[in-house]
Formats: C-alpha cells, structure tokens, sequence
C-alpha cells in the first residue's frame, strides 16, 4: 500500500465528486433544494489550492482511496 500524488485528472474526477456530495449533503443540512446551495456555493477549485494536499492511495495497483490534507501554516505551533 503507498500514497502518490494525485494528478490533474484525478483531483478533477474526485474533487466533482467531493463537492457533489457537499452540496448535497449541505442542502439536506439546511433543507434548501440542491440547486439554490449550488447557486450559493458555486463551483469547485479547478486546482488544489496551495495548503492542501491531495494524495490516492494505492493497493496491488488499485487506487482504493483518497488523502486530503489541508496544512495551516499560519496557525499558531505549526512551525
């Protein structure tokens, strides 16, 4: 099992489907219809924006996962 970075092509696939579920997931939260949180909201980030890093996990050559890790470098202690 190994982690790699994820590509252009699959942070695309996976970040519709991450977003997807968020708005969903929101307009089930709020009890507005899916359509007015995806007005509200917008669309995804085409790109991982800069403190986020965005790995597929890897086992027997299947990509089995996703790893999504947002850095704060500004925190307090993170240094």
């Amino acid at each position: 099992t190994k982690l790699r970075p994820m590509n252009r092509q699959e942070y695309a696939r996976y970040i519709r489907f991450a977003f997807d579920t968020f708005i969903a997931e929101a307009a089930v939260a709020s009890g507005e219809p899916i359509e007015l949180v995806r007005a509200r909201v917008g669309n995804p980030p085409p790109e991982p924006p800069q403190n986020d890093l965005m790995y597929v996990v890897e086992h027997e050559s299947q990509d089995v996962g996703y790893v999504w890790i947002r850095l704060f470098p500004e925190s307090p202690g993170s240094q």
